[in-house]
């Protein structure tokens, strides 16, 4: 139990800290009208970012594949126009075809998409 929560707070760390992770770009979830997996610049087949905005709690799902089913790390919730504008966000920087960077903006609570990736981390 306490190897869970340790993974658990060393995962939010990382996306909440100062420095972002670095995308570059999305696909869309099949089935799903309002719900995108991020893809992560350095690919990891067992970890997955899924921005929600179809289910009855909106934000930004950590899941990461464990005995061959995917199981959330973690979840960060966020309003329904945030989720929006983040899904927004991504589809433009996505069309520019670059490497962007996302940050958990802890004060104004919602996620932070940039195109400027100086402080993001891989």
């Amino acid at each position: 139990m306490k190897k869970l929560i340790l993974v658990l707070l060393l995962s939010f760390n990382l996306f909440a800290s100062e420095n972002g992770i670095l995308l570059k770009g999305y696909r869309p979830v099949s089935g799903m009208d309002y719900q995108i997996e991020l893809l992560l610049n350095r690919p990891d087949d067992h970890v997955k970012l899924l921005l929600d905005c179809q289910s009855f709690i909106n934000g930004l799902n950590y899941l990461r594949y464990e005995d061959k089913k995917w199981v959330s790390e973690w979840f960060y919730m966020l309003s329904g126009n945030d989720c929006e504008e983040a899904a927004q966000q991504v589809f433009g920087l996505s069309s520019l075809n670059i490497v962007f960077c996302l940050n958990i903006n802890e004060e104004e609570y919602k996620l932070d998409l940039s195109g400027n990736i100086e402080n993001c981390s891989e």
